[in-house]
């Protein structure tokens, strides 16, 4: 068996996304809360609003509706996060949901 951990971090990569430039950490399995149901990640808004409040670390290129730069705070974030602005949530929580399952097919084939 073979574990190569050369791509394994828990530092933010850069993600573009419509424009922006998104900087998002993979979830570490030993926080995650959610369960499998039917074959299905199941989870709760609450979860939800955690993974994504953990993965999305930061943002460049982010602006208010006066073109003014927005702050990647958790207010901010919040707000993105309760009001799906843009498919940001969905997006930030597919890109480390992803990335777990890529580095387990890299293993399998390996």
């Amino acid at each position: 068996m073979k574990l190569d951990f050369t791509t394994l971090t828990y530092d933010p990569q850069p993600y573009e996304y419509e424009g922006a430039t998104l900087y998002i950490r993979m979830f570490p399995s030993s926080m995650a809360t959610w369960s499998i149901k039917d074959g299905a990640l199941v989870l709760d808004g609450e979860q939800r609003w955690e993974m994504f409040n953990y993965c999305l670390t930061d943002w460049a290129t982010v602006t208010d509706a006066n073109d003014a730069a927005l702050p990647c705070t958790d207010d901010t974030k919040k707000m993105v996060f309760d009001f799906n602005m843009a498919g940001i949530p969905l997006f930030v929580i597919n890109t480390a949901i992803e990335h777990e399952a890529e580095k387990e097919d890299q293993e399998k084939n390996s």
